[in-house]
Formats: C-alpha cells, structure tokens, sequence
C-alpha cells in the first residue's frame, strides 16, 4: 500500500477513536454523538422541523416508523461533523391518531436517538375558548365558541388605571392571529420609545406560537398588527412584541405602504376629532399557499392580504372606514381606492365586524355607518 493510503487509513482510525473518547470522557452521547430536534412536535398539516448532528467523523442518520408506513425523509442521510441544516420533512397527518418515529444517527459502534412526534389533528393541542363579543367593546368583530379560534386579551396600567391594550383571534392553525383588536387615543399612545422586547405570548402554550425570538421568518419580517408606536408606555409596549401580534410579512410590504397605513389609523387617532378610535387590524390566510418556516420549525401561513378598520364619534357622528391591501401589491402608499365602507371591508374578508355597534346606536343607524363610504374629510390621506 502507499503512503498516502495508509496516512489516510490512519486518520480515520484516528477519528474514530477520538469520537470513542468523547462518547467516554465528554459526558456521554451528547455531547459527543447526538442527533437533536429544533421542536419535538409538530402540527398535523405537511411541514418540516430542523434536525442537528453532531460527532466528529462520520456518521449516518436512518427513521424508525415502527410498524407504521414511511411518513417523513430526511434532506441528508449522511455527513461527517457538526450539521445544523437538516430538515426532517414530514407529510399531512390524517390518520386519526398522533405517531411517532425516531431519528437514529450511527458513527461506528455509537449510536444518539430522539422521537418526533406528529400531532393528529389541531383541537387535540389546546381548549377553545368561549364568544366573547358579549363583553361589548365597540372594536370588538364576531367570535363564535365552536369556531375553533381563541379569543384572548391583554391589559395594561395607565396611573394606576387598568386599560385593555389589545385583543386577538388566534388560529392554531396558521401560527397568526387572524385579528387585533385595540382602542385608540393619545392617552393609550402614551409615551416613551420602542422596546424590542421580542417574546411568546404567555396566554398561549409557546410551542403553538411562532418563534419571534430572531430576526425573520424564513424570508419574512416580523410584522406588527397593532403598532409598536400606537402603545409607547413602558406597561403597554413589550406586549406589542408577543408572538401573537405577529405575522410573516414580506419586507417591501411591511417597511413601506403597511408603515404608512399605520402612520395614517395613529394620524386619524391624534387629529382631536374623536376622543376614540377603535380599530380592527387582521390578515387574510384563507386562499393561501404560502408557508414560512420559523426558527423552531412550524410551518406559519402567510397571509394573503391585510386590513384595517376604523370606527370613531366626531361631532357631525359615528362613522368608519375600511382598509385593505394585497400584501404582494407593489405600491409604495395607499389611495382613495384603498379605502371601502365597512360592508365592502366585510365581503373580502368575511367576518363581522363592529358587532356591537348596533346596541350602541341601533340597527338602522349601524347599517347606514357600516354602508357609508369613507369621505376626505372624515378619513383624509
């Protein structure tokens, strides 16, 4: 044999040994030969979890289904060292009932192992939450108890006064909330400065959130329903950062005509023409085919388009105004197009909103500002 043949030969001896000293002296598998899951769990719709390997020489990875059909691959199957990229891909679980499978990694005579389990359906993941439109906030759109959604609200301290900060409508199974519900005023504005203060929301289970914890989903910002600059107190401000005022939205979308809309709602809340504005920011999932991949592997929808509506008193009476924007739209600012009365708003997006507007000021008088088109001079832009 060469030389070169046998230093080769040499050197992967070398390696194999080495890796056989750290699976005995570094504390065991672990450390030394490991195969990890970003998220042990996932949704039962198709999606993919990251999956890291790590021993210094090479090493091979294998599923176990049990005595179950094959459901999931891996985009590597083999490799030498540390590797982070590994996606497991697994597809849509109708069977009824929640599997598992196992990721073997084999390096020589060592052996790490981890399950990853595929839930079977969303409602096994949590309790649905009862209707609570009855409470009769005036931004408040309908919730239903059977919908599937959770309806949750957050409050904060303004000298020593409890104040709602915001409401959602979340869905488990997009990852999004597919409303924000909040008042709007220069008191609930307040002030102070940004907080960056990323983080789960705690009302919900954090392993059916997105991870907001890094910059981006998959190519997507980090996109606030209720502004960061509409709630500026140090009580109210962190809150804007939870997981759940957040959806994936593309970064010309989000840095440029959806900035300025919510420029536009915090203009309308400050021009001193209603002492309230009471405002309804959602999203639009249904008609999707989009997914974002967060840095804990769930599979997030990205929406479609998203809204706004608006609902204020001025002395001349009630009156309210719609949004809505394609979120692929390519314009850079909102026109008078833009703009639709709130049964227009209603019929793209198919909920009802301001529902108790009506006990507020009867049903013919809610028709008349739900079918009235936004006016210049009640809405400029």
């Amino acid at each position: 044999m060469k030389k070169s043949g046998i230093l080769v030969l040499m050197a992967a001896a070398l390696m194999l040994v080495a890796c056989d000293l750290l699976q005995k002296n570094g504390g065991g598998s672990s450390a030394s030969v490991s195969v990890t899951l970003k998220s042990a769990t996932g949704d039962c719709d198709k999606g993919s979890v990251r999956v890291v390997a790590n021993c210094i020489s090479q090493w091979e990875l294998e599923l176990d289904f049990g005595e179950n059909d094959p459901w999931a691959t891996l985009s590597h199957t083999s490799g030498q060292g540390y590797k982070s990229n590994i996606q497991l891909f697994y597809e849509e679980n109708n069977t009824g009932e929640s599997r598992s499978l196992s990721i073997i990694l084999t390096s020589g005579n060592k052996m790490s192992e981890t399950v990853f389990t595929q839930n079977s359906t969303k409602q096994e993941k949590h309790d649905y939450k009862a209707a609570y439109t009855k409470c009769g906030w005036l931004e408040l759109p309908e919730t239903k108890e059977d919908d599937g959604l959770d309806w949750c609200c957050h409050y904060f301290n303004i000298n020593g006064e409890t104040m709602r900060n915001y409401s959602f409508y979340y869905s488990y199974d997009d990852y999004v909330s597919l409303w924000v519900a909040y008042p709007l005023n220069l008191d609930l504005i307040g002030s102070g400065s940004r907080t960056d203060e990323w983080a789960y929301d705690p009302l919900i289970p954090k392993n059916l959130q997105i991870n907001v914890l890094y910059p981006g989903i998959s190519n997507y910002q980090r996109g606030h329903q209720l502004p960061s600059a509409d709630r500026l107190s140090i009580d109210a401000n962190p809150q804007t950062f939870y997981s759940t005022n957040m959806t994936p939205q593309i970064g010309q979308f989000n840095e440029n005509i959806w900035k300025g809309v919510e420029a536009k709602v915090r203009n309308w809340a400050k021009d001193g023409k209603a002492d309230t504005l009471y405002v309804v920011t959602g999203c639009t999932v249904k008609g999707s085919t989009k997914k974002a991949i967060d840095h804990s592997g769930h599979s997030v929808t990205v929406p479609t388009a998203y809204w706004k509506a608006c609902l204020k008193r001025t002395s001349s009476g009630w009156t309210a105004c719609g949004i809505w924007l394609d979120h692929y739209t390519r314009a850079s600012s909102i026109t008078r197009d833009d703009l639709f009365s709130i049964d227009e708003l209603e019929d793209k997006i198919g909920i009802d909103l301001f529902v108790n507007l009506p006990a507020e000021i009867g049903d013919d008088q809610a028709a008349k500002v739900e079918s009235t088109k936004p006016t210049e001079f009640a809405w400029p832009i």
